[in-house]
């Protein structure tokens, strides 16, 4: 059986060709809005300023404590920071306290967290949990985050 040389080439342009638009959606990178980094969760950033030669020159810029976020240390951080336009959100400390940072200073914009009394210091799952994410309707944005008695708060 000779293969059919027309119809292979025809499928490698239409698989091509419908990557495009996937392609272009991720654009320039400006923001981490998504706990893998964009919509089709590739987890990569087009940044240069990082580079081989100057690696072993980098330096702390700043430090985040979350010391005064809840009744103990935060021992097992796992959340994702998100930057959407320009600010730094992430969950921290051991009430889950949602917060968001000038990406430069480390300086702290805001912080939002529920006191959930009873609910939240008896529950499985204290800590800063897994992050929070971001949610657009093509107007407003809103950041949603679950506390550890398990409310969903935007």
């Amino acid at each position: 059986m000779r293969p059919n040389y027309r119809l292979i080439a025809g499928t490698l342009a239409v698989l091509c060709l419908s990557a495009l638009p996937a392609a272009a959606q991720y654009g320039a990178f400006d923001d981490w809005r998504s706990h893998s980094g964009d919509n089709g969760a590739t987890k990569y950033a087009p940044i240069a300023q990082i580079t081989a030669d100057n690696f072993s020159d980098l330096e702390l810029a700043w430090r985040f404590s979350t010391d005064n976020l809840g009744p103990s240390p935060e021992r097992n951080y796992q959340s994702t920071p998100l930057m959407v336009n320009g600010i730094l959100y992430v969950t921290a400390g051991s009430r889950r306290a949602a917060v968001a940072l000038d990406p430069a200073t480390g300086e702290l914009l805001w912080m939002h967290r529920v006191d959930e009394g009873e609910r939240g210091s008896t529950a499985p799952r204290r800590l800063s949990g897994r992050g929070l994410t971001y949610w657009n309707d093509g107007n407003d944005g809103v950041i949603l985050y679950v506390t550890p008695g398990y409310q969903l708060v935007a």
